[in-house]
């Protein structure tokens, strides 16, 4: 969650065991589990400060720890490493990795390194969910320093900014080439151009209107 998806006043361990008895857990079975997921994301050592003195990304990762407590079969995950520290993300997107073929995890992202993870991508813009999908164009802005990309189209905004054009199915291997380029470059923003599939959506809205005679 983007709000608080913990308690603040009582410790992380404390919160893990009231939300592993809400799960079904018994407490001796929940402060096990607790202890545990506290180990696997960096914050044993912090178990009994209250959840008031964690930085983001410590809350983050807890918040985390809180949704595995009773070890679900489906994740949802909304931008689970979104606004945190470096040390913070890579126990996170270490520990996706780990769930990988053991839980179905769906995650919603603007992250090339979150979405490297996943072995399916669905595109959603304006709800329209890969319509069309020869005509749809993933952009990616990017800032840094840009090594050449054999096989995509670029625009060079000037200031070091860059447009990487690419079509919906080269776009995981564009992700790959961007993820491997550690340091040097910034993604900035994620959009997808999918203006034709809108103009068809909105014909056949209008004639659904209509009774089956379209109009532009």
């Amino acid at each position: 969650p983007m709000d608080r998806g913990v308690y603040w006043r009582i410790s992380a361990l404390d919160n893990l065991v009231f939300f592993g008895t809400l799960y079904g857990l018994s407490i001796k079975e929940a402060r096990r589990r607790g202890l545990e997921l506290l180990r696997e994301f960096g914050l044993a050592e912090r178990a009994n400060d209250w959840v008031a003195t964690y930085s983001t990304g410590m809350m983050r990762r807890l918040e985390l720890a809180r949704a595995m407590m009773h070890d679900p079969d489906i994740l949802l995950l909304d931008e689970p490493t979104s606004g945190i520290d470096v040390d913070g993300k890579r126990i996170i997107l270490d520990h996706i990795r780990k769930l990988k073929g053991k839980k179905t995890i769906i995650m919603a992202s603007h992250d090339p390194q979150e979405i490297e993870l996943a072995d399916r991508v669905v595109y959603l813009n304006r709800n329209i969910v890969s319509a069309l999908p020869t005509l749809k164009i993933v952009k990616v802005l990017v800032k840094g320093a840009l090594p050449p990309l054999d096989g995509f189209r670029i625009t060079d905004l000037g200031d070091g900014s860059y447009v990487i054009y690419a079509s919906i199915d080269r776009f995981n291997d564009l992700i790959k080439k961007l993820a491997s380029m550690d340091g040097g470059l910034k993604v900035v923003d994620l959009n997808v151009e999918v203006a034709f599939a809108e103009r068809n959506a909105r014909i056949e809205e209008r004639m659904n209107r209509r009774g089956g005679v379209p109009w532009v």
